[in-house]
């Protein structure tokens, strides 16, 4: 009996072990897929507490709680936040806290002025910056002024060259990398701008002195101002004027003088015709017909019934006056037209003379031999009194003159 009471015992001793198992402690603990950033910052948590959690219960600092084992929350402000978590079981409850666990950046705050915002083109606008960096400082400036054009400046000048209205936009990105943009609509106002045009009553005057009335016919933003300049050291400001030219727009240049020969630039400009009056020379001549078309008119003394009487006066050099002979009897021979690229020679005593319209830019490379008789003549012809003494030009002058040759050229 004895024996038989014992093993009862024991098998009841077993039987209470069994039924009661311990409870392993709990440790609390968990990490977060980012810590810091800009806003929004998104972060998920993940638990990583021992001892087997069957609830949990999270403050996550910016007003936001959860029951899950793993929440996601956004962080929208910038700022510095306090998680915590509480975990529980049968067997009891810890938690844990990590203080300033997340730390949330400021993006910048974006601000700019323009000036001028409003003109005509080319228009530079001054742009200053009034913004601020949030966290850090800023790093890296993006300005886009709505043109196709960009800049990295703080403050940068921009020069617009059409017509329209732009939109700007400044991006800016902080030492923490946070970055913000803003973008002003319609913020620049350029109008067409001033559109230059006249048109002239009389395209070949070739009799000095010569009045043109120029009709003005340009538009443009606002109230236009005028200032003409006529080519030959005249300027107006009315706005259609007429004027008068006492001399043909034809310019002598003198690039090389030697003993036996000399060269020489002529010019004729346009808007202005030239007409010369007819004459020979006392040297022989090569000349090249650099751009636009001359028109030489070759004359000879004559009895023919069409001959003409002009008065005819005795050229010696430019600095005696010439003497008057009395009437020529001359006709026209032939009418050559010659354009760019083409050349051609005079010889000594060949009475001729040279036109250009006005109607393009005109210019010829002479070269002359050295004087092989001593005289020249001069007929009037249309009443045009002979260059006796042609305008040599000063280098202020000659500076002006290749100006506008090469100015007009280009175009």
């Amino acid at each position: 009996m004895k024996t038989h009471n014992t093993f009862v015992c024991l098998r009841l001793f077993v039987f209470a072990c069994i039924g009661e198992p311990a409870v392993a402690q709990l440790h609390p603990e968990f990490t977060s897929n980012v810590q810091s950033g800009c806003p929004p910052v998104i972060v998920t948590f993940h638990d990583l507490t021992t001892g087997n959690p069957t609830n949990w219960e999270w403050t996550l600092g910016n007003g936001s709680t959860s029951i899950l084992q793993e929440p996601v929350t956004t962080y929208f402000d910038p700022g510095v936040y306090t998680v915590k978590l509480v975990v529980s079981n049968a067997g009891g409850a810890d938690s844990i806290t990590k203080v300033s666990y997340i730390i949330v950046d400021a993006n910048p705050t974006v601000e700019f002025s323009a000036s001028p915002v409003r003109g005509c083109y080319p228009l530079e606008v001054h742009y200053t910056d009034s913004s601020q960096a949030g966290s850090g400082t800023i790093s890296e400036y993006l300005w886009d002024f709505g043109d196709g054009t960009i800049s990295n400046e703080q403050t940068p000048s921009h020069i617009y060259m059409s017509a329209g209205t732009f939109d700007v936009s400044l991006k800016l990105i902080n030492s923490a990398g946070c970055s913000n943009a803003i973008t002003k609509s319609d913020l620049i106002h350029i109008p067409n701008g001033v559109n230059a045009a006249f048109e002239l009553s009389a395209l070949d005057i070739c009799t000095i002195p010569a009045t043109a009335i120029f009709n003005n016919t340009s538009s443009g933003y606002r109230t236009l101002t005028y200032n003409w300049d006529f080519g030959d050291q005249t300027t107006s400001t009315v706005a259609s004027p007429a004027h008068t030219y006492v001399k043909n727009g034809f310019y002598k240049v003198p690039l090389a003088i030697h003993p036996n020969f000399s060269l020489r630039l002529h010019v004729w400009l346009p808007g202005t015709c030239s007409l010369e009056t007819l004459h020979d020379h006392r040297w022989y001549l090569a000349s090249t017909i650099l751009t636009g078309t001359l028109q030489s008119e070759i004359w000879q003394s004559s009895v023919r019934s069409d001959a003409q009487f002009y008065d005819e006066y005795l050229y010696v050099d430019k600095d005696t006056e010439p003497t008057y002979l009395g009437k020529a009897k001359v006709a026209m021979e032939k009418t050559v037209k010659r354009e760019a690229g083409e050349a051609y020679v005079l010889n000594p005593g060949t009475l001729h003379r040279i036109i250009a319209h006005g109607n393009a830019l005109t210019a010829t490379l002479m070269c002359r031999s050295h004087c092989v008789q001593n005289w020249s003549r001069n007929i009037i012809v249309n009443q045009l009194i002979p260059d006796v003494k042609p305008n040599y030009l000063t280098p202020a002058g000659l500076e002006t003159v290749l100006k506008n040759y090469l100015t007009q050229a280009a175009l």
